[in-house]
């Protein structure tokens, strides 16, 4: 008699989606580090920007991200101070984050405005609150022009 065992309340049990996850995971890993390796390694079409050196190109950018200049050393200023990566200086940060805020209310006025303009001249011009159905009766300008001239609307 063969008896098997039930997991404890509370064990995780693997499923078909944590698996397929793992593996979506895992190609994708596999497709990123394939396709820089193919750019770091010369390959594509000329003249697009990933040659020979294109290893030395994010050797420089990612030296010149943390503040250094081409030979290595701290990058400096025409004056002679250093330069301090915009990242690192505080009162940035709050100009960006001034900037953020203020980008996402434009974005979300911009969202009001299209629904209203939605609401002003999409709904009116639908069959139902065209012929009254939808507004109790009632039809709007666009039922009342729409009847005579553009669509015979019949309830």
């Amino acid at each position: 008699m063969n008896v098997v065992a039930a997991p404890a309340v509370g064990t995780p049990v693997p499923s078909q989606a944590s698996g397929f996850l793992r593996v979506s995971l895992g190609v994708t890993a596999a497709l990123v580090a394939a396709s820089w390796w193919f750019i770091l390694a010369g390959g594509g079409q000329a003249g697009t920007g990933a040659g020979g050196d294109s290893f030395e190109q994010a050797l420089r950018f990612l030296r010149g991200f943390v503040g250094l200049a081409e030979d290595g050393t701290i990058a400096r200023t025409r004056s002679g101070e250093a330069l301090v990566p915009a990242y690192l200086q505080w009162d940035r940060w709050v100009v960006m984050v001034r900037l953020a805020i203020e980008t996402l209310a434009m974005s979300v006025l911009a969202i009001a405005l299209a629904g209203v303009g939605m609401l002003r001249t999409v709904l009116p011009a639908a069959r139902t609150a065209a012929t009254g159905v939808l507004l109790l009766g009632r039809p709007t300008w666009a039922g009342r022009v729409g009847t005579g001239w553009c669509v015979q609307c019949t309830s």
